[in-house]
């Protein structure tokens, strides 16, 4: 029995609706890069990525058919700072390799490291460009150069030889097959013959001759390039043992490490909260006390009134006594019975506010004592101003 053979049936090359983008550098956002791409062009309905190199290539597929052939009209399309190649699914990479060799290409030099392919196509657009690629260093950075695909031999004929000034600089258009120096991008001579090439040569060099000469020193004050140059000058095996084996403290150093920030940040936030919890319990404390302050001056201020009315009523009727002096005795005796109920009902609603603040906070102890003692001294004067009524009122 023989078992057939399983197909799959390649979704982005059996629709209308998809478009390939190329040169997409590893440094941009695939989600940002989608996200321009639909603010732009329209609904995506699926997507798909592969890294090849330093760039990117994404598979997207419109929601509409329309959208697809409106972008497949040109060969590039700018999308934010970039400035990408457009074709169909079925195109490979193999196939851009040879656009390039058959195609009518040519080279753009000194070209600024801050212009972006966006910047550099738009300007370039004006002599009949098609695409526009500018290829990455290993670490990412613009090379200082850009590849030029032209519409037909005599448009590229035309550009070829000439000069463009953009600011300070001067773009060069030459043909694609010259040779530069991949140091300064110069056409009089190639790398190795390059005068800033053998410089940085030497500089390596003598770096590397110290290093050797002066390891202890290094060693010993651990300058800033210290590792950077262990790292270079020194012979080690690059294996995953030894690289693991190096790493090793350092590695689990930095794990506790990690692990004990985590700690501290719950730590802090905890304590973060529990301060907060003290902050308000205090705030309420201090507002009852002032509320308890507050009562204390009135019930003292509506003594010393009711003193003052006695005093003066006194005076006033000091003719009358003789014939009041029993009613008035009477009547001292109704008032002090009185004041002493309302004195009994303040004691019972101060003492129900002392009993509230000192089951909040201990520490307040000291404020609710001055204020009970305020009350005690109001209610003292209180009994002492009845006294002096009492006698005054039985001396007349």
């Amino acid at each position: 029995m023989i078992r057939a053979p399983l197909t799959r049936k390649n979704r982005f090359t059996t629709t209308n609706s998809i478009v390939k983008f190329w040169d997409v550098p590893i440094k941009t956002n695939r989600q940002d890069f989608l996200r321009m791409i639909e603010n732009k062009f329209g609904k995506i309905k699926s997507n798909s990525a592969r890294l090849n190199g330093l760039y990117h290539t994404f598979w997207i597929e419109f929601e509409t058919q329309g959208v697809a052939e409106e972008i497949l009209t040109q060969k590039s399309q700018i999308v934010g700072n970039e400035c990408v190649r457009v074709t169909t699914p079925e195109i490979k990479y193999a196939d851009l390799l040879k656009l390039k060799e058959t195609g009518f290409a040519a080279k753009a030099l000194d070209v600024p490291q801050t212009m972006s392919p966006a910047e550099l196509y738009t300007i370039m657009m004006q002599i009949g460009t098609q695409t526009c690629y500018m290829p990455l260093t290993r670490n990412g950075n613009r090379k200082g150069l850009a590849i030029l695909n032209f519409e037909s031999q005599e448009i590229l004929d035309a550009a070829v030889g000439k000069g463009y000034y953009v600011g300070q600089h001067v773009i060069k258009i030459v043909a694609a097959e010259t040779k530069i120096c991949h140091q300064c991008k110069s056409m009089d001579h190639l790398v190795k013959d390059c005068q800033i090439a053998k410089e940085i040569k030497e500089r390596e060099f003598r770096q590397k001759q110290n290093y050797q000469r002066f390891n202890q020193t290094y060693r010993k004050y651990q300058p800033r390039i210290y590792n950077t140059l262990s790292n270079r000058y020194t012979n080690q095996t690059n294996t995953y043992a030894e690289i693991t084996r190096r790493r090793g403290p350092n590695f689990n150093e930095q794990q506790q490490s990690q692990t004990q920030q985590n700690g501290n940040k719950n730590e802090n936030q905890k304590i973060m909260q529990l301060l907060e919890n003290i902050t308000n319990r205090l705030g309420k404390l201090e507002e009852n006390i002032a509320q308890l302050n507050e009562r204390v001056d009135h019930i003292q201020f509506d003594r010393e009134i009711q003193r003052e009315e006695r005093i003066s009523r006194n005076l006033n009727t000091h003719d009358e006594q003789q014939f009041e002096s029993y009613k008035n005795l009477t009547n001292s005796v109704t008032n002090s019975t009185n004041n002493n109920d309302e004195s009994n009902n303040a004691q019972n609603e101060i003492a129900q506010y002392l009993g509230q603040i000192m089951g909040k906070l201990e520490n307040m102890e000291s404020q609710i004592t001055n204020a009970h003692q305020r009350i005690d001294r109001a209610i003292g004067n209180q009994h002492n101003q009845q006294g002096e009524n009492y006698n005054t009122q039985t001396h007349y």
